[in-house]
């Protein structure tokens, strides 16, 4: 399998980047959205449970 993967290691190419082409056609920021959401996420729950719910580690 991974054989062939190497073989055909063009069309792979070719296939994933018309996925993630595909996928955030159209988006606000497109790829970078994939990284920001989660920095985002995290930054959102950190300021809940440490200045809301007053958590501690």
């Amino acid at each position: 399998m991974i054989t062939n993967l190497w073989r055909h290691r063009s069309l792979v190419k070719a296939l994933v980047q018309r996925e993630v082409v595909g996928r955030y056609r159209g988006s606000f920021m497109g790829i970078l959205w994939s990284f920001f959401n989660p920095v985002l996420m995290l930054t959102v729950y950190t300021f809940v449970f440490s200045v809301v719910f007053k958590a501690r580690w």
